[in-house]
Order: structure tokens, then sequence, then C-alpha cells
């Protein structure tokens, strides 16, 4: 019995695709033997600079006489922060405004809202790098006019090499748990297939460490900062 060319084509096409289906499937197979782990690591660290929101805020009938009283009081917070050794670029205006004081008459009342006077604020960031004065500049700069401290947050100036110590020890976190989590489940681990860094965080952990300059002054706790790292790293799995 002769087999036409075309019954001999059709069943190298079909066997071609039996190959491929069984190819894809074990590569399915293969893709779905992995295991996903997630590691972290976290260093602690002794922050070694500050930044201070201070600034002055003033009120008067006209919007110019706000602003005057509040120029002379703020030259002199900014004085205070200059001969304590603060350079022109750690003192940075984070705010300014000026804005009408207006009272709202009472709904009984058939009268228009009115201006009773005017307010002036104005604020800069100070980055501090001497801990240990910290405490008394407040005081110095609170005596020379400023009412106004909204906030100290805490940094590390040269974070990177922290971090990456962190990264380090997310990576190891990441291999021990895939290592205990193969033997445990009696496999064994192949490359790297994946390994992504997730997240980067300084997370501020205040202790009490008083870096206050004299009995007087005002007591602040620079604590520590944890700066954390993940990583997921995802391994093919053999027998």
């Amino acid at each position: 019995m002769r087999i036409s060319r075309t019954t001999i084509a059709f069943g190298l096409i079909l066997v071609a695709l039996l190959a491929l289906a069984a190819g894809s499937a074990i590569a399915a197979d293969a893709a779905r033997r992995t295991i996903t782990v997630t590691g972290t690591g976290i260093v602690l660290a002794t922050p070694d600079k500050a930044v201070v929101t201070l600034g002055v805020e003033t009120e008067a009938k006209t919007a110019g006489d706000a602003l005057a009283h509040n120029n002379e009081s703020m030259h002199a917070v900014t004085q205070v922060l200059s001969d304590a050794g603060l350079a022109s670029q750690d003192i940075q205006t984070s705010t300014f405004s000026i804005s009408p004081q207006i009272v709202y008459p009472s709904k009984s009342r058939d009268e228009p809202p009115r201006i009773t006077g005017y307010k002036v604020t104005n604020q800069v960031h100070a980055t501090v790098r001497d801990l240990n004065e910290i405490g008394a500049l407040l005081d110095k700069v609170v005596a020379a006019g400023a009412n106004r401290v909204n906030d100290i947050s805490f940094a590390v100036s040269e974070p990177q090499p922290l971090l990456d110590e962190a990264r380090r020890l997310a990576t190891r976190d990441a291999i021990r748990k895939a290592r205990l989590f193969a033997e445990e489940a009696g496999v064994s681990l192949g490359a790297i297939t994946s390994l992504v860094e997730v997240s980067a965080g300084h997370t501020p952990q205040y202790q009490r460490t008083n870096i206050a300059a004299a009995e007087a002054a005002v007591p602040i706790s620079a604590g520590q900062q944890t700066l954390q790292m993940q990583v997921t790293v995802i391994w093919a799995l053999s027998d």
C-alpha cells in the first residue's frame, strides 16, 4: 500500500506538534517548580544630624506692621542660627505667608465678614549637625523671637553604606529561608531566576538619649534609626 506524500507530511506535522506540546508542558512544569522568598535586612544607626522646622508668627492690624515685626524677629532668629555655626545652605525657608484675620458674624446678624488684622508666618528648615548643641540652640532661637517650632526630625548623613549592609543582610536572610524550606520539603535549590529589591525604609526608633547641652536646655532625644531593606528571590527547584 502506497502512502501519499500528503499523509506523510501530515504525520510529520502531527509529531512536531506533539513534541512542541510536550516541551511546553515540561517547561510549564519547570516554571511551576519554584520557591519565592522575601528576605529582610535591618541596620540600626545613630543619627548625626537633625532638621528643625522653626520660625516666627506675628499679628498686627495692618499687613505692613505684621510683616515688619516678623522680619525683625526672623532676622534675629536666623542670626542666632548663623552664630551657632549653621551654613547658609543649612537654613532654608519652608513657609512664608501673609493672611488676613477674618471675623465671620453669627447667622442672626446681617453683617458681612470683616478683616480684623493680618498674620505673617515665616518658617525655615534648619539642619543642625552638632546634636550636642541642639537643646541650647532651641533655647536661644526662642529667646530671639521664634514662637513656632513645628518639627524635629533626625537623620543619618551618609545612609548608603548602611543601606548596602541592610541589602546584604536581606539577601542572606532570603537564602537562609530558602534553604530551610527546601530542606524541609525534600527538594534542592536550583538557579536563582529572579532577585528584586522590594523596599527601603528609614524608621526612627526613639530612645531616651539626652543630647541637651546643659541642664536648663530643652531635652531632646535623638534615639536610633532603623534602616531596612527587603529583597524577593525566586529559585528554581530540583529533586
